[in-house]
């Protein structure tokens, strides 16, 4: 069912000031070591509270679920990046199906995390929008969770806010995606590209009605008919270790590698709109063009030329295989598991980013979170003992010397020797490590 009229103007007509107060008045509880207060009646079957009332009219309180909605940004990320990670363990245990279905609700996740960081909160067929600060209204319609999730993500994206916040979240070297498009118009430029990635990462919940759908397939029918579907293991591994390696944060930066090529992607397809040409069909155009942007940052003789380099793609002139993945249909078979993992950690990245900003714009850090990311870091398995918030940077590093063992792994075994029980056999410490993304979530969503 479509959003009605009303409702989509309601969602665009969101103002994002409105969610950061509402947000801001969570410090006296978050002081106590919780996200809402105590007495909260929405944290208990919150699904049941909302029909209740409902049913005999309006909100008991509309100030508590404005609350809720604002506080679920941080908490549906966070659990996206968990189904994620159990997602890619499926991978690596050769049980594609499990992935696939993980990762939808990992994408699922992202998406909510995104709408609730803007105003929208999703509660099964009775959904609201925050309004004001601390305050609710209802949309009109009654909307399933899934289309409706879907059918938001497609009008907050056609709205110009979408591409304001994609140019803010996505930071190169630590620099906004805006703050690098300046010299060549700004982030509004790379506005309908970011509207189109919104959509692309989000797509498996544009789900069709027919069982016939990908995620369906994988969630309610029985594998083995008419065949059982079975994985490559060194394909596998290899996609396991390019996952992992585009998410790489650096000291500037949390998503580093992953912005590096949404940047140099974004500045190919902002010449190609103003010229007509793709940079391939007149490169000396386009590199005068790239070396416009990179003049406009200030940066050092040597450090500029790396970065024309990079943009020019003649330093690593392959896309990220999570963003080429992320265009593929997830009715193909061969591809359908990679592809929705790709676009979960895509739209996990910026709903990532979205958070965070969120909660550094009011004055949250690393140690007013402190109860959250320790929590979830001691009971996820992350480390014993106490943990500084210094140290988060630090769970990348745990992941370095996993990814050499792929490598090692793969080096000495040859490929029809590579098979998922050899791969648990030898790599079983490896295998839990690299299920571990709740660690991503803890160095992503924390503030500085």
């Amino acid at each position: 069912m479509p959003l009605n009229p009303q409702d989509r103007a309601a969602i665009q007509s969101l103002s994002r000031a409105n969610v950061q107060q509402t947000f801001g008045g969570l410090k006296r509880f978050t002081k106590k070591s919780v996200w809402v207060g105590k007495n909260n009646r929405y944290t208990t079957d919150v699904i049941k509270q909302i029909a209740l009332e409902t049913r005999t009219g309006a909100l008991n309180n509309p100030r508590q679920l404005s609350q809720y909605i604002s506080a679920s940004c941080l908490l549906h990320c966070s659990d996206g990046w968990s189904y994620l990670g159990k997602s890619i363990s499926a991978l690596l245990r050769g049980d594609p199906h499990r992935s696939r279905h993980l990762a939808y609700y990992a994408e699922l996740r992202a998406a909510m995390s995104l709408l609730a960081s803007v105003g929208i909160g999703v509660f099964n067929n009775r959904h609201f929008v925050i309004d004001a600060p601390d305050s609710v209204v209802r949309l009109r319609g009654k909307y399933p969770t899934h289309e409706f999730v879907w059918d938001c993500l497609e009008a907050w994206g056609a709205d110009n806010m979408s591409g304001d916040l994609f140019a803010r979240v996505v930071r190169p070297n630590g620099r906004t995606l805006d703050e690098w498009l300046q010299p060549i118009g700004g982030g509004s430029k790379a506005a309908p590209q970011a509207r189109q990635w919104f959509l692309q990462w989000g797509m498996d919940l544009k789900m069709p009605v027919e069982d016939k759908s990908a995620r369906n397939e994988s969630s309610y029918r029985p594998d083995g008919m008419p065949d059982s579907w079975c994985l490559d293991t060194s394909d596998t591994l290899r996609f396991t270790r390019e996952m992992w390696s585009a998410l790489e944060p650096s000291a500037a930066s949390r998503f580093d590698t992953i912005d590096r090529h949404i940047l140099r992607i974004a500045v190919e397809s902002i010449f190609k709109g103003q010229t007509q040409t793709a940079p391939s069909k007149d490169p000396t155009r386009f590199r005068k063009f790239v070396s416009q942007v990179v003049e406009g940052q200030g940066f050092s003789t040597e450090t500029a030329a790396k970065w024309v380099s990079f943009l020019h793609r003649q330093e690593v002139p392959d896309n990220l295989s999570i963003l080429d993945l992320s265009q593929q249909s997830s009715e193909i078979r061969a591809t359908s598991h990679t592809a929705i993992v790709a676009r979960a950690a895509l739209l996990l990245r910026i709903a990532s980013g979205s958070t965070v900003e969120l909660l550094s714009s009011i004055g949250f850090t690393a140690d007013s979170v402190s109860f959250w990311w320790k929590e979830i870091g001691s009971a996820r398995g992350l480390w014993d003992g106490e943990k500084g918030a210094d140290g988060l940077i630090d769970l990348w590093a745990d992941i370095k010397p996993l990814l050499q063992d792929i490598d090692d792994f793969q080096r000495r075994t040859q490929t029809v020797d590579q098979t998922f029980f050899r791969v648990g056999s030898d790599l079983g410490h490896t295998l839990a490590g690299l299920g571990s993304f709740e660690r991503v979530a803890i160095w992503s969503l924390t503030p500085s």
